[in-house]
């Protein structure tokens, strides 16, 4: 599962860097933070099996619960723009 995710990861990164009209651009961003996302929960539920089996420690820490929503809303708005919900 992750070198098809890394390979989209990274061809969106390289799509940005060509000549893109503001939606295309818009388009591509949002692919990639996706795709980033996605990396992480394909990352996330490995490591739940280790954790599961004894063999992971879970760390502490601090995050913004605020801008974590406002990523996630950000994400939804475009996608619902594009295919007219809002």
């Amino acid at each position: 599962m992750r070198t098809p995710m890394h390979a989209i990861v990274a061809l969106s990164s390289l799509l940005q860097e060509t000549e893109l009209t503001p939606e295309q651009r818009l388009m591509a961003e949002t692919m990639l933070k996706s795709s980033n996302l996605l990396d992480t929960l394909i990352n996330d539920g490995l490591d739940l099996s280790r954790l599961e089996d004894g063999r992971l420690q879970l760390e502490k820490g601090t995050f913004n619960l605020h801008s974590v929503f406002r990523e996630v809303l950000n994400l939804i708005k475009r996608i619902c723009q594009k295919v007219d919900i809002t």
